[in-house]
């Protein structure tokens, strides 16, 4: 079987960072403490346990046809 090459793997544990958000951290405290940017923090933030990001849940968006000129 030939090995695939499956990107970088991550250098961030993205559980710490929800770990230190519950714990009440600030976004800005965490990042300067942890090297990374805030961008990092809120987007472990968006994303819950199961690593899925909050916006699915909304559902289709509403199509609306363009009135008549």
């Amino acid at each position: 079987m030939v090995p695939v090459y499956r990107g970088r793997p991550p250098t961030i544990d993205m559980d710490q960072i929800r770990a230190r958000l519950a714990e009440g951290q600030s976004p800005t405290r965490i990042a300067r403490e942890m090297g990374i940017s805030r961008g990092t923090v809120y987007k472990a933030k968006a994303k819950g346990k199961d690593g899925e990001s909050g916006t699915a849940a909304q559902g289709p968006l509403e199509v609306r046809e363009d009135p008549a000129p």
